[in-house]
């Protein structure tokens, strides 16, 4: 008699975390990956998941290149890349560090390389100008 053994990838503990890693929310209790029964559902169910993650992560790797590219095209417009960094700085009157952040990740770059780049060369230049005793209290505003 000879006995077959079936290797399985998924992990039903990472299933409601990976879900949510790839849609954005977290599956329902009515899940088919929760409610089957059958070893191979679920290991299709997690295969799903896997080609899924792995679409999303070359959108947007897309998504970045595009953002990228378009914020170069941006930059290009101004003398010198230290001339962009002040006049974005000056333009935009951060009030904290927060707003610098918020402001790079609107250009959709903050979650790369060169967004990274122009973050700290933007906090750099906001540092160098900015003045805690000038803030206003926020019971005041």
């Amino acid at each position: 008699m000879t006995t077959t053994t079936y290797s399985f990838s998924f992990d039903e503990n990472l299933y409601s975390d990976f879900h949510k890693d790839v849609y954005g929310f977290r599956p329902s209790q009515d899940d088919k990956f929760y409610t089957t029964q059958s070893l191979n559902v679920k290991q299709m169910l997690w295969d799903q998941l896997c080609l899924d993650l792995d679409r999303n992560q070359k959108l947007e790797e897309i998504e970045n290149n595009e953002a990228i590219y378009e914020f170069k095209k941006y930059l290009d417009r101004f003398d010198s890349y230290d001339d962009a960094i002040t006049s974005i700085v000056e333009f935009n009157d951060f009030q904290e560090h927060f707003d610098v952040e918020d402001y790079v990740w609107n250009q959709g770059i903050l979650f790369t390389d060169f967004g990274r780049n122009i973050l700290n060369s933007l906090t750099h230049e906001f540092e160098k100008s900015y003045d805690p005793s000038n803030e206003i209290p926020s019971c005041f505003q």
